[in-house]
């Protein structure tokens, strides 16, 4: 049975955007950076890495997110669910635009299959604590 993504299930609502606006791949799993449109920026208050643990059942991960200045991120979750150890990890270009976080991106799930999207969610920083997607991440 094929795992779903969780880092981006985590990061992002899987909101898929208009077909206009949906990255695509070539053969090597790269995608197409998004175009950055006007008035969008790289809020600085995402910058830095940001930590969640979730503990439910039998699905216990950690994530780790890290959001660059020169928007770009990373994002990692290891643990363990019913179908055994996992360790997945995301990619890709991200910004920010009217209160949403829109992120080219590119899963690698247990390192043999690769599926690459454009997606956006709401998000809220209150000191060191980022909510998104009902979570709430810690800054390192």
């Amino acid at each position: 049975m094929k795992k779903t993504f969780r880092i981006i299930g985590m990061l992002l609502v899987a909101v898929m955007l208009s077909v206009g606006m949906a990255a695509c791949g070539d053969d090597d799993g790269d995608v197409t950076p998004p175009e950055i449109p006007a008035g969008a920026t790289i809020d600085q208050q995402l910058v830095g890495t940001w930590t969640y643990h979730y503990d439910y059942g039998t699905l216990k991960e950690d994530v780790t997110l890290t959001f660059n200045a020169n928007g770009t991120y990373r994002g990692t979750a290891k643990g363990i669910d019913d179908d055994g150890p996992f360790d997945e990890w995301a990619e890709g270009q991200w910004y920010v635009k009217d209160g949403f976080i829109y992120a080219n991106v590119t899963n690698h799930i247990d390192k043999t299959e690769v599926d690459p999207r454009f997606e956006r969610d709401a998000y809220r920083v209150d000191g060191n604590q980022l909510y998104l997607d009902g979570d709430v991440y810690t800054k390192k």
